[in-house]
């Protein structure tokens, strides 16, 4: 049986690029309808050079989720 507990993860990055208020407004827009879907719940901080993230939810959707984030070319580290 798989455990179904509720993780929390927290990671900064730097960005890959500049990215312009409404690229971000976008992102925003689109990790929040994912996340509701998913169950998450979290925040993100952007500042010109660094994303700032805190992921919370059940542990194998935190895990995928972080999957994709970490793929993400907007982003390294």
């Amino acid at each position: 049986m798989l455990d179904s507990g509720l993780i929390r993860c927290a990671y900064v990055s730097c960005k890959t690029r500049a990215m312009t208020s409404e690229e971000i407004a976008t992102l925003l827009e689109r990790a929040r309808s994912n996340n509701h879907r998913l169950g998450l719940t979290g925040i993100l901080l952007d500042s010109d050079r660094f994303f700032f993230q805190i992921l919370e939810g059940p542990k194998e959707t935190v895990r995928s989720m972080m999957s994709r984030i970490a793929a993400d070319p907007r982003h390294s580290d």
